[in-house]
């Protein structure tokens, strides 16, 4: 909680990844690679809830082990082409029922397991201070800028 308000974090981890199969569940530094967020968020000291959102049974599996929610991720929503923002309205519907009202949501990729708790809380004081609507990080990429955004004219 940060000035009053709830934070939730939601870690989308779809079982399906063609590229590198159970990439969620791979281990990094002895640890899945989903576990990386769901700690990040666990150690934030404003975030008061932790989601994970999967169509995996041992996503969820090792979600819960870890201390994190987990909602069942539709499979309408899992597919190779899906949105991760599609994913998160649907939790946004869900949670809204159940009667959440946190005013704050952040996406916890688990394909960033580098992030700091200090990147996490840092981004949670910008979007409280008022003055955004929404707050992203990013650092210099060394990839194919075929799969990267670029930054025009500010």
């Amino acid at each position: 909680m940060i000035k009053g308000k709830r934070v939730i974090a939601v870690i989308p981890a779809r079982a399906g990844s063609k590229s590198i199969p159970n990439k969620n569940v791979r281990e990094i530094a002895g640890k899945p690679l989903i576990s990386w967020s769901i700690k990040i968020a666990q150690a934030s000291k404003y975030i008061d809830r932790v989601i994970v959102s999967t169509d995996g049974e041992i996503i969820g599996k090792i979600a819960q082990k870890n201390g994190a929610e987990v909602i069942d991720r539709p499979e309408s929503l899992a597919g190779d082409n899906s949105l991760v923002i599609d994913s998160i309205r649907d939790i946004i519907k869900k949670i809204r029922v159940a009667g959440e009202n946190a005013e704050y949501m952040l996406l916890l990729e688990p394909t960033s397991p580098l992030r700091t708790v200090e990147d996490v809380d840092g981004v949670i004081e910008l979007i409280s201070s008022g003055k955004y609507d929404s707050v992203a990080t990013f650092r210099d990429a060394e990839l194919n800028p075929h799969r990267a955004w670029k930054i025009e004219n500010g």
